[in-house]
């Protein structure tokens, strides 16, 4: 039996096609993602909009069709699976949305929208709703009120009450606390460890916010342009990362010491179009240390060690991008 309750394999998700009616244009959304995640572990998940994070968590739960690869979740390839053992794996990995404003319906009270999943299920128990809505700091006297009573943060506890109703092992994490304000945004990160510790949970936390994955990751996978270009423990990657974009995207990230210490070279400019990318590297075309190889290959990311990036001179990076 697979370590793994997530792992995902050479992964690819495609836009578009050619032929007579089609523009010809091919978006690779997605293109030969390879990630693990362990009962208890939290994944974070980083990169820009539009690379490719979206596409690949919607493909974890079926909503985007993958054009290759593999997704096994306990073991079971949900690619290949019939409807109903795709049905029976997906309660055990459940989803925590970005925006707790839309992510819960306005006409229902708390208490029958984190019922609704237990009821589809056939396994309806009004204790366990009421515990369930405790667990996450949501008293009972609350439970009757519709979505719009209730604060951010609140509603986000609800969501995450709603995620936990069928007991899943895994939850995916989709910006979670991105639109919260920052006290609030602590309190409910707060809440997500306790629970991984009391439910053993497997998190893929995806976000841009760096600070956040920090706190909360316990390995960090950098996403660029529909590939993984880094990968590795969290410390060992916020103190010595080796991709050249890895190392932008912290220099890019606020600093809340005024004067303090910053690298040279911020991300600048915009992501190649994806239906168009550069040859070789395709982050070659914003890299500050690019080389001729940079543009004739694609280098692969390695996965012979704990802490691995998608580069040709990871060493040169480290020396030319290092801090003032």
């Amino acid at each position: 039996m697979s370590e793994f309750v997530v792992e995902v394999k050479d992964l690819a998700v495609h836009f578009g096609r050619a032929g007579r009616f089609a523009s010809g244009r091919v978006v690779k959304a997605v293109d030969g993602v390879s990630l693990e995640l362990k009962r208890g572990q939290t994944l974070g998940l980083v990169g820009e909009s539009g690379c490719g994070k979206s596409t690949l968590i919607r493909s974890l739960f079926g909503l985007t069709p993958v054009t290759r690869g593999s997704i096994e979740v306990f073991g079971k390839d949900i690619t290949a699976s019939s409807r109903s053992e795709r049905k029976r794996l997906g309660t055990q990995m459940q989803m925590v949305f970005q925006d707790p404003y839309s992510a819960l319906d306005p006409r229902m009270t708390v208490h029958e929208i984190v019922a609704e999943p237990l009821r589809i299920a056939g396994r309806y128990d009004a204790k366990a709703v009421a515990e369930l809505l405790d667990r996450v700091g949501v008293s009972a006297e609350m439970a009757q009120r519709k979505p719009s009573e209730f604060s951010g943060g609140q509603r986000q506890r609800v969501g995450i009450a709603r995620a936990l109703a069928l007991k899943p092992e895994v939850l995916v994490l989709d910006e979670p606390v991105s639109a919260l304000d920052v006290s609030i945004q602590a309190q409910i990160l707060n809440l997500l460890a306790e629970l991984q510790s009391e439910l053993q949970l497997a998190y893929l936390f995806v976000s841009h916010d760096l600070a956040v994955v920090r706190h909360i990751a316990d390995e960090v996978a950098v996403m660029y342009l529909g590939r993984i270009v880094e990968r590795g423990p969290k410390n060992d990657l916020f103190t010595a990362p080796r991709h050249p974009y890895t190392r932008s995207l912290l220099a890019s990230a606020p600093v809340a010491r005024p004067g303090a210490a910053r690298t040279k070279h911020a991300l600048a400019g915009e992501p190649p179009d994806a239906a168009n990318p550069p040859s070789g590297c395709t982050f070659r075309t914003r890299c500050p240390i690019a080389r001729d190889r940079c543009a004739a290959e694609r280098p692969a990311l390695g996965a012979d060690t704990a802490h691995s990036a998608a580069c040709f001179f990871p060493d040169v990076a480290a020396r030319e991008m290092a801090t003032v």
